[in-house]
C-alpha cells in the first residue's frame, strides 16, 4: 500500500507551488509514495510584493471562506495566490494571529482523511509538529481535539525542513534559548514528542535560524537531522533529491546523508555563502531514524529470545524456555548430595586392616554383596 504524506506549504506560498518544487521528487517515488497538498485557509494581500504583508490589523488578510485547495489533492490547481496558515504580528511577536481558525480547518481535513506522514516546509513544518503533537496528547489540546478526542490517528512520522517550534504560553516560536525556564515549564510546550521526525536545516537560513531549529529538534525523542549549506528554501540539488526519495519510501532505512561533512566548493555550492556549523548543537546529523512502532509491535517473548541459561557444573548452553528465569533472576541448579569422606587411608589400599564385614558396616542400608563378589574383588587386589 502506498504511504499517504500531507504536504503543508509555506508562509507566503500555496499548494500548487510546492506541488511545482516538488515534482522531481513525486515522480521518482512513483505510485509508491502519494503526495497531496492542501492551501492554508488565510489568503495574503495585498499582491504588491513591497506593501506591508500580513498587517494582522488588515481584516481582509484574516481568512478566505473558501481555498483554492481547499481538500487535499495529487493534483492542485494552478494558483498564484500567496497563503499563511498563521499571521506574524510584527508588533510583540508573542501571538499568532488566526491560528485557531487554522486548527478547526486542519481538525476538520483530518477527521475525513487519513495520511500516514506529514511533510512542511517553514510554516508548514512548525503546523507538522504542532498536529504531531495535539495527535500524541489530545488532552492538552483540547481546541484541537474535542472532548479528549484526536481527528485522526498519531502519525508514523513528519519530515520538516526549516520548521521551528510554536507551542509554549507566549508562543515563543523566534525564542533561541532553550534555558527560559518560564517557558519551557508549561506542559504542551515541555513534553517531548514521540513521532520519528526529520529536521532540516539550513545553516544560512536568516527566516528561521538555526538556534531555532536546534530548539525544534530538542522536543523530538526520535529524530533525524541533516543540514545543506543554503538559505531558507527545499534542498533540491542530486544528493538531495536522491535523500529525499530514499526517505519517503522508507523513512527507517540507513540511507546515506546527504550533508556535507566539510565545506566544499562544487559546481552545486558555488552560490554559497558557507558558515560553521554551531558547535553547540545537542545533535548529530545522518543518523538513522528510529522506529518505535516497530518495538512496540514485537510479541512479548521476543524479550527473552535470546536469554541463556548457564548450568555450573557443564559447559553445555541449556535452551531458554518459559520455564527460564527472567534475565534478572539467577538460574539455580539443585546441588548433587555431597559424598561421605573418611579421614582414614583407602579402605582399597589396606584390606587387611579393614575386613569386608566392616566394609559392609558402612552401609547398613544397602544391599551386601555376595561372598563370591568379595572373594572376586580379593583376588584383583
Amino acid at each position: 500500500m502506498a504511504t499517504q504524506v500531507l504536504v503543508l506549504h509555506g508562509y507566503h506560498e500555496n499548494a500548487f507551488r510546492t506541488y511545482r518544487k516538488l515534482a522531481p521528487i513525486i515522480a521518482e517515488c512513483g505510485d509508491r509514495v502519494q503526495f497531496y497538498f492542501l492551501d492554508a485557509p488565510m489568503l495574503l494581500i495585498p499582491a504588491d510584493p513591497k506593501a506591508n504583508w500580513g498587517d494582522a490589523s488588515d481584516e481582509r488578510c484574516i481568512l478566505k471562506p473558501v481555498p483554492t485547495c481547499s481538500t487535499p489533492t495529487m493534483r492542485p490547481k494552478k494558483s498564484e495566490a500567496h497563503r499563511a496558515w498563521f499571521k506574524i504580528n510584527d508588533v510583540g511577536r508573542d501571538s499568532l494571529p488566526g491560528i485557531e481558525q487554522t486548527w478547526v480547518y486542519l481538525r476538520e481535513v483530518l477527521k475525513q482523511h487519513r495520511f500516514d506522514a506529514i511533510f512542511g516546509f517553514s510554516q508548514g513544518g512548525a503546523m507538522a509538529e504542532q498536529i504531531s503533537a495535539m495527535l500524541e496528547r489530545p488532552n492538552l489540546f483540547p481546541m484541537f481535539c474535542e472532548n479528549g478526542i484526536p481527528p485522526h490517528p498519531p502519525l508514523k512520522f513528519i519530515a520538516c525542513v526549516s520548521g521551528f517550534l510554536i507551542r509554549g504560553p507566549k508562543l515563543s516560536w523566534e525564542s533561541t534559548d532553550s534555558s527560559d525556564k518560564t517557558v519551557l515549564a508549561s506542559p504542551e510546550f515541555g513534553f517531548t514528542m514521540n513521532t520519528p521526525a526529520l529536521f532540516v536545516v539550513g545553516l544560512n537560513d536568516i527566516i528561521v535560524p538555526p538556534e531555532r531549529s536546534h530548539l525544534f529538534v530538542q522536543h523530538s525523542k526520535y529524530h533525524r537531522v541533516e543540514e545543506h549549506l543554503g538559505g531558507h528554501f527545499i534542498p533540491m540539488k542530486t544528493r538531495w533529491r536522491q535523500f529525499f526519495v530514499s526517505f519517503f519510501l522508507n523513512p527507517f532505512a540507513e540511507i546515506p546523508s546527504p550533508t556535507l561533512s566539510a565545506p566544499t566548493f562544487d559546481d552545486e555550492e558555488m552560490d554559497v555563502i558557507v558558515s560553521s556549523p554551531n558547535p553547540s548543537n545537542s545533535y548529530q546529523t545522518g543518523q538513522t531514524l528510529h522506529n518505535p512502532h516497530h518495538e512496540q509491535n514485537q510479541p512479548e517473548e521476543d524479550h527473552y529470545l535470546f536469554c541463556v541459561v548457564y548450568d555450573s557444573s557443564s559447559d553445555h548452553e541449556l535452551p531458554s524456555s518459559s520455564f527460564s528465569s527472567p534475565p534478572d533472576t539467577p538460574f539455580l541448579r539443585t546441588p548433587e548430595l555431597p559424598v561421605l569422606e573418611i579421614d582414614e587411608p583407602s579402605i582399597v589400599n589396606q584390606p587387611h586392616k579393614y575386613g569386608f564385614d566392616a566394609v559392609e558396616d558402612l552401609y547398613p542400608a544397602s544391599a551386601r554383596p555376595s561372598h563370591a563378589a568379595a572373594e572376586a574383588m580379593k583376588s584383583k587386589l
